[in-house]
């Protein structure tokens, strides 16, 4: 805590008990663009380079929250309906595709990405929206991405990305082909997705919730690799874009170990937040739909760069 010159009342106390969106040692991304995307802000160089583990540092997985995408309703595919004698489902360009039915190759805002989308996108390979194929509108893609150091940049580069078996990001802002704008927050984001026609992002999958399907009257979810980011999804092994909150406890002051309170606590909130009683779909909250529990997982990953295998939850829920 920082106190203002002459202010008795405030003091600096050490905090032994702290949360992360992510594990802390996946944050090493840059970025380099202004703080708002097309809104400005100012130029920035976002540089963090992987943290090196920290002494007497005590860390538990927490809740595991999905990375969602979005993109402007604008980007529409053509599909083979149902009505289509052939090829229903599959990229069209004319009803001669779908076999000949009239009206049966229809258009629509795009609901599904596949990893190979997403690398080629967020990489800056692919420019146009159809370089996937003719059946899409001839839109550019513009890439709205997060400046390094949020949890959901570091998640797509760890869970999607993964510059091992696919590609690195993009590092910087760019006005034209491959389009990509840097934000600051969530919010930026989205209003970088709901403002331009032909855009794509993500966040933190519940964006949409509540009152942000107002806020952005122009996105729309998207589904990876043909699943929502739903909780159901995510603990049986159908949707693998998450990674885990992380729970840590700074061992390190002896006061705070030895006499058993902060260690109590941090006990507490981690049993709290894995039991999947106490987060119900019948909450308020709509986060609830999204965020998995640890100990109802089914599928897991060691740490975040990880590949999410079959465990067995310690603590099942159905479906």
């Amino acid at each position: 805590m920082r106190a203002s010159v002459g202010d008795a009342s405030l003091v600096c106390k050490e905090i032994p008990i702290v949360a992360s969106a992510v594990d802390y040692r996946i944050l090493s991304q840059q970025s380099h663009g202004q703080r708002m995307g097309t809104r400005g802000g100012g130029f920035v160089d976002c540089v963090l380079s992987a943290a090196q583990p920290i002494n007497y540092m005590v860390s538990v997985q927490s809740i595991v929250v999905p990375l969602g995408f979005f993109v402007n309703k604008d980007v529409t595919a053509k599909t083979c309906s149902s009505s289509a004698a052939a090829n229903k489902g599959l990229q069209c360009v004319t009803d001669a595709d779908c076999g000949g039915t009239a009206g049966s190759c229809a258009s629509a805002t795009l609901d599904n990405v596949s990893r190979p989308m997403v690398v080629n996108i967020f990489s800056g390979s692919a420019w146009y929206w159809t370089d996937f194929g003719a059946g899409f509108n001839s839109k550019p893609i513009t890439a709205c991405l997060r400046h390094a150091g949020a949890g959901t940049h570091s998640t797509l580069d760890y869970a999607v990305m993964n510059p091992l078996w696919g590609a690195s990001l993009a590092v910087n802002e760019s006005a034209s082909e491959p389009t990509m704008w840097f934000n600051d927050s969530s919010a930026d984001e989205m209003k970088c997705i709901n403002g331009i026609s032909g855009a794509i992002g993500y966040a933190d999958a519940d964006q949409l919730t509540g009152t942000g399907a107002a806020t952005y009257p122009n996105v729309a979810a998207v589904k990876y690799q043909g699943y929502e980011p739903k909780r159901v999804n995510i603990r049986n092994g159908l949707y693998d874009a998450w990674s885990f909150h992380m729970l840590y406890f700074d061992t390190y002051y002896a006061p705070y170990f030895s006499n058993g309170v902060y260690r109590y606590i941090f006990n507490k909130l981690n049993d709290y937040v894995n039991n999947p009683n106490n987060i119900s779909l019948s909450s308020l909250e709509a986060s609830a739909n999204y965020w998995a529990p640890r100990d109802e997982m089914v599928y897991m990953k060691g740490v975040d760069w990880y590949y999410p295998v079959y465990c067995g939850a310690s603590k099942p829920v159905a479906p």
